[in-house]
């Protein structure tokens, strides 16, 4: 996984353009075409120690919002940011 600030590990979840994208930039990211795809990788990204930052493609974002939803209420930690794809 990539670094952010702080040294907290930074992974991207989308299409095949977000991550080409993320990943030209040196970010740690999984292609995800499928909501099922979407949230295997948003669960293994979640459950990851470390992980504090998951960008994760905005039309996936709104299909996996109990996910989303569920870990902020949880303890807020990996904080999952929707990105345009």
């Amino acid at each position: 996984m990539t670094a952010v600030a702080g040294g907290a590990p930074l992974v991207a979840i989308g299409g095949a353009d977000l991550v080409l994208g993320l990943s030209l930039l040196g970010i740690d990211a999984v292609r995800a075409d499928t909501e099922t795809e979407a949230r295997r990788a948003l669960e293994h990204a979640m459950r990851a120690p470390g992980t504090s930052l998951i960008l994760i493609d905005a039309a996936r974002a709104a299909e996996l919002r109990d996910v989303l939803e569920g870990s902020m209420q949880a303890s807020g930690r990996p904080l999952a940011v929707g990105v345009p794809g």
